[in-house]
């Protein structure tokens, strides 16, 4: 509905009338119904300490105002109480609510009459629009009752759903969702997987200082242009293949504005241990052990106060182009668990004019946005909560990326518990 001004109003359906919009029509009944109610068997005129104006009606000076029935207190010219004063402030606040209530009631029956004439069907809001102006205000009380736990949101949630049972996932096998997040690359299995120790400790370190610092870590040249061919390969593969399927979101009542307004990718997901995915799952392991590695680090900051013990599968993701995009949104807005959004890029010769730039706007830091582009073996890390508002701008080509969630803990058991 719309509150609009007495010039512009043109009645449309669903539309309220403002109060002073139809003032004017009703100043003969307000003084009909006035000048019914001064009492004709007292010749003279009260005095004005006891007049109550009219709402919207000037008494012009010197002219005596008339008297309110129901008033039955015997007036004394010569009598002064203490207690006057305020009883008739009382008494014109009554009066004046009374007058008030009595005009946008005949608003009301206007209205009623003029659709009667006209034969338009009126919401009842719009009916009685000037007598809903005086129910009391409701406020959000806050999550249902719920004395723990986070407050949801009452927007839409439109981050992916991580869980297998979903049922926007029934289409999906079922295979265990969260998986333990293990160390897995020691010095020596390092060597054999062609890491240096010094890339890891280095890549650690970025990962703990950024992430404290800015709330977003980006690490260019992650695995080497031959490992990120080998993971561009089986991504392909998957997307030649027609396993993936339209992104969803959390929130089921929007699903339908969801297939390509809100989000426009097509996805999979993957554990690594499918056939033609052996590479993409060697990405997982390291990522996993630099989280793990960095949660328990003497300097993990933010990061210790986090027990990642649980991350989701492998989310492969493609933007087909076409100006495909994902609205901002934040990954984690009613504390499942998710604590870092962690995204591995795979787009060769990336420029500018192809689009799909992450934009993420930390919350912590006012009239600042962050831009990712989406370039080839680039890996980005980020908090998945609040802080990290984030969008995918519109694609204009072909924009593939692998998406892994690490979990707390206990919030994820504080969540399932709620849920």
């Amino acid at each position: 509905m719309q509150l609009v001004s007495a010039a512009k109003y043109d009645q449309r359906e669903g539309d309220i009338a403002p109060l002073h919009g139809e003032i004017g029509c009703t100043q003969l009944e307000e003084e009909a119904e006035t000048t019914r109610m001064i009492p004709t068997h007292n010749p003279q005129p009260p005095t004005t300490s006891h007049s109550v104006p009219h709402p919207n009606h000037v008494v012009p000076s010197g002219t005596s105002s008339y008297d309110i029935p129901g008033n039955t207190r015997k007036r004394k010219c010569d009598e002064v109480e203490s207690d006057s004063g305020e009883e008739r402030r009382i008494t014109q606040a009554k009066v004046r609510q009374y007058l008030q209530l009595r005009r946008r009631l005949l608003l009301s029956q206007r209205k009623l009459v003029k659709a009667g004439q006209t034969g338009l069907k009126l919401p009842l809001c719009y009916v009685f629009s000037d007598l809903l102006l005086h129910l009391p205000r409701l406020s959000y009380v806050g999550n249902g009752g719920q004395g723990r736990g986070r407050r949801k949101s009452h927007m839409p949630d439109l981050s992916t759903p991580i869980d297998s049972s979903h049922p926007l996932e029934a289409q999906v096998p079922k295979t265990p969702p969260l998986y333990n997040v293990q160390e897995s690359l020691d010095s020596v299995s390092l060597e054999e997987s062609g890491f240096s120790e010094e890339w890891f400790t280095n890549v650690l370190l970025d990962v703990t200082k950024d992430l404290n610092e800015f709330g977003v870590c980006v690490v260019d040249n992650f695995l080497g242009e031959e490992r990120a061919d080998r993971i561009l390969d089986e991504v392909r593969t998957l997307h030649s293949l027609g396993v993936m399927q339209a992104g969803q979101v959390v929130s089921q009542n929007v699903q339908d504005q969801a297939r390509g307004k809100i989000r426009g990718d097509k996805i999979t997901w993957v554990t690594g241990d499918e056939p033609h995915c052996s590479s993409i799952g060697q990405l997982v392991n390291v990522v996993d052990s630099i989280i793990a590695k960095a949660n328990k680090h003497y300097d993990a900051g933010e990061l210790a106060q986090y027990n990642i013990t649980w991350r989701t599968r492998a989310m492969v993701a493609c933007y087909p182009g076409f100006d495909t995009h994902y609205v901002k949104h934040v990954d984690n807005p009613n504390g499942d668990g998710r604590c870092i959004t962690a995204i591995y890029y795979l787009n060769k010769n990336w420029t500018p004019n192809d689009g799909g730039v992450l934009r993420i706007y930390p919350e912590n830091r006012i009239n600042t946005m962050a831009s990712i582009d989406p370039c080839f073996d680039r890996m980005l890390f980020f908090w998945s909560d609040r802080r990290n508002p984030h969008e995918v701008m519109p694609a204009k080509i072909v924009r593939y990326a692998i998406t892994v969630w690490y979990l707390d803990q206990k919030e994820r058991e504080e969540y399932l518990a709620r849920e």
